[in-house]
């Protein structure tokens, strides 16, 4: 009687623990910018997370990912954009800077979307869209 309640209490610690690392919630962030435009645009931008410099040319009618983080826990609150970066700077072919202030969150598409019933993980995507109207 006694090993098969020691059996039972182990069972169920098992089961306990199972459980909690099944419960580990984590949030991804992504930070894109989508080139509506009719021409290549050059971005020059610093994270602030990482503290790397951010260079890319996009292509017109093209996006790239500019920023991707895991954090762990789970949140389904949307954060400014802004605040992942403390350099954003757009030229088009031209070399006209962007007239769209990144630092107001009205100019990004924000989707936050999770998954998982029991423990939620999401993602954040931040997209930043460049029109030719921009600059």
């Amino acid at each position: 009687m006694k090993k098969e309640k020691n059996r039972f209490k182990q069972i169920a610690m098992y089961l306990v623990v199972i459980l909690f690392i099944g419960c580990e919630t984590a949030t991804d962030t992504k930070i894109i910018v989508q080139n509506n435009s009719n021409k290549t645009i050059s971005i020059n931008a610093e994270s602030n997370y990482d503290l790397d410099k951010i260079v890319h040319d996009i292509a017109a009618k093209k996006s790239k990912t500019l920023i991707y983080l895991t954090r762990r826990g789970g949140s389904d609150i949307a954060e400014n954009p802004a605040d992942y970066l403390s350099v954003f700077n757009i030229t088009n072919a031209a070399g006209d800077s962007i007239q769209k202030k990144y630092k107001n969150t009205e100019n990004w598409e924000i989707d936050i979307s999770g998954s998982g019933i029991v423990s939620k993980s999401y993602v954040h995507t931040y997209t930043f869209i460049v029109n030719d109207s921009d600059f």
